[in-house]
Order: structure tokens, then sequence, then C-alpha cells
């Protein structure tokens, strides 16, 4: 990610959280299929509405910053969303591919709140206080399931770890 400026630092940021949204829209029912745990499954199922609305908040402050919004970038995340897909393929003890999969799904979380912090950052330094907003919001989801993720990932391990003692 070379950039001239602040705001092509920007633009280029917003692409790479779209995609990376979108992309997460693609894979999500696939690995929310190979979920045995009701908790993640149901949670992964209104996280799908929670990942639309962030797309619309990206589309937004797209049309804030009169960028025209392409989908066809790709980032880091992608890579990390691609192991999520093996990972969902794969089978084992019953929980543990769950806590496979979370696992998965926080690396992604990390990097996606790494790159909201930093985009509301470069939106706040030049003046964009509507995309800083709308940055803001989508930060917010994401460390709201990244937490949800550790405890339930957590209580999963605890609970595997208990019956075999």
């Amino acid at each position: 990610m070379v950039s001239n400026s602040l705001y092509d630092l920007l633009v280029s940021s917003l692409t790479l959280l779209y995609a990376a949204q979108r992309e997460m829209l693609r894979v999500l029912p696939r690995v929310i299929s190979e979920v045995s745990c009701a908790e993640l499954r149901e949670v992964l199922l209104s996280y799908i509405g929670a990942i639309e609305t962030r797309v619309e908040r990206l589309e937004s402050a797209a049309r804030v910053l009169s960028f025209p919004m392409a989908s066809g970038a790709n980032s880091g995340v992608n890579g990390l969303i691609r192991d999520l897909t093996k990972i969902a393929k794969r089978r084992g003890e019953i929980g543990v591919v769950d806590v496979a999969l979370m696992a998965a799904l926080r690396q992604i979380e990390f990097c996606e709140i790494s790159s909201y912090e930093t985009a509301r950052s470069i939106a706040e330094v030049l003046g964009e206080g509507e995309v800083s907003q709308l940055f803001e919001e989508n930060l917010r989801e994401e460390e709201g399931m990244e937490r949800f993720l550790t405890v339930l990932s957590e209580e999963l391990i605890d609970d595997h770890g208990s019956r075999r003692v």
C-alpha cells in the first residue's frame, strides 16, 4: 500500500476494508454451516447483518470522499479469510474446530480493528469528521465481536478441557 498522500492512504485503506468485508459476507455462510456450537452459530448469523451495515457505512464514506468504490481490491485480511474457510472444512472433535474457527475469526478482527483505527485517525487529521465517525462505528462493532469471540472460545476451551479430566 504505497501512497503519495494521507488522502491516498485513506482511500486505499477504505478500499481494502471494503474488500475484506465483502469477502467475509461471501464466506461466512459456509463457515456457519460447519459450526457445532449453537451460540457461535447464532452470533455469526446475526453478524452477517452487522457486516452488511459496515459495508453500507464504507460505501457512505466513499460517497463523502467522492471516491468511486471498486470491489476488486485484495488485502492481507483476504489471506486470513482463506485460512478461515480451510479451517471450516476440517473435521475433528466437536468444539475443537469451533475454537479453531474462533481463533481465525479473532485474527481477522484484530487486522480489521487495526485498519479501522488507522483509517479513522487519518480521516480525523484530514478533517473528514463524517468519514471518521463511520470508521469509528465499524471499529466499535469489530471490537465487540472480538471480545465475544475471546470469551466464548475461552469457555469452549475450558469446557473441552474439563471433559478430559
